[in-house]
């Protein structure tokens, strides 16, 4: 039975590793390009940003960045989470040097709070959210395109 469901997409952006890294880390665009993400309050930004966040679904919690390395890399836990299904998820992005743009990969999991629900939601939950990343991956590199 699952527990935790995980996906990963990718898409190439025409512009630098590093216009792409600050475009997606920026938490006052983040509910413009982003319909997964409702609200976003950034909490601390050192030593390692922590940012409270609502999502679809009604679930409440804070992003703790276990890495942010510009442009290269961030990752994600998703803390001190307010949902009845969920008792946490994380996410990761890679900014990778790509014939003179950026490919950029997401990474994002949800950890369901019974293996049961898991069981029962596990197959609706990857496919929702990997439409959802995907519509967001677009939108990002629909924005950071038109500059």
């Amino acid at each position: 039975m699952r527990l935790l469901v995980a996906i990963t997409e990718s898409i190439v952006v025409a512009r630098p590793p590093e216009a792409g890294f600050d475009f997606t880390q920026d938490y006052a665009r983040r509910t413009s390009r982003d319909r997964g993400v409702l609200s976003a309050e950034v909490l601390e930004r050192a030593p390692l940003p922590r940012v409270r966040v609502e999502l679809a679904g009604g679930v409440r919690g804070v992003f703790e960045y276990k890495l942010f390395e510009r442009p290269l890399r961030t990752s994600v836990a998703l803390t001190e989470v307010r949902s009845p299904l969920f008792s946490g998820g994380g996410g990761s992005w890679s900014y990778e040097a790509h014939d003179g743009g950026t490919l950029w990969t997401v990474t994002n999991s949800v950890r369901f709070r019974s293996r049961i629900v898991g069981w029962l939601l596990g197959p609706w939950t990857r496919f929702v959210l990997r439409r959802g990343t995907r519509a967001a991956l677009r939108a990002a590199k629909l924005e950071l395109e038109r500059g």
